[in-house]
């Protein structure tokens, strides 16, 4: 009997575990952040127009920017007025190509091309900027934009002097990104 009563005690202890309700917790996290404002461009390394095809001809070398931005930005452009070797641009020159020869700007007298070298963004949404050695802006956005931009840089050439050999006309340009 005391083996009947035992397995009777046992089996309704474990009725009333199963019966018994199982604990249960539940808790939420908020999760909140917010996107800053960056930019960054991708631009041409270098750009090589060869030999100018005409004189008062146009010649354009077509290239892209790569614009990743995430707030209202802009595209400024100018002449970096930058030193070459140990020579730096000459003052007055803003704008325009210098001679060069591999290592250097030339010295004391370089040639500088008659027109100011242009960047042109007016096919897609941009301007057309004549280079100086102060910002233009060149684009602006007033959205979050991630795409290619295309741009041509344009010389026109005058009578403008042929160089010596293994000289050749040289500017760099500054392309400086913004967002707010």
């Amino acid at each position: 009997m005391k083996k009947k009563i035992l397995i009777i005690a046992m089996a309704l202890a474990l009725v009333s575990v199963i019966a018994m309700p199982m604990a249960a917790f539940a808790e939420d996290s908020t999760v909140t952040g917010q996107q800053g404002v960056s930019i960054n461009i991708s631009v041409p390394a270098s750009v090589a127009f060869g030999t100018f095809s005409s004189v008062n001809g146009p010649n354009s070398s077509n290239q892209s920017i790569t614009v990743n931005t995430t707030g209202t930005w802009q595209i400024q452009v100018k002449d970096a007025m930058d030193t070459f070797g140990s020579v730096a641009k000459p003052a007055g020159s803003g704008g325009k190509m210098v001679e060069a020869s591999g290592t250097d700007y030339i010295t004391p007298s370089p040639k500088i091309l008659t027109n100011a070298l242009v960047i042109d963004a007016s096919s897609v949404g941009g301007v057309s900027v004549t280079l100086s050695a102060s910002d233009q802006a060149l684009f602006s956005g007033q959205l979050a934009y991630s795409g290619t931009k295309s741009i041509a840089f344009r010389q026109t050439t005058a009578y403008d002097p042929a160089l010596p050999a293994g000289n050749s006309y040289r500017i760099v340009v500054t392309f400086t990104a913004s967002a707010t």
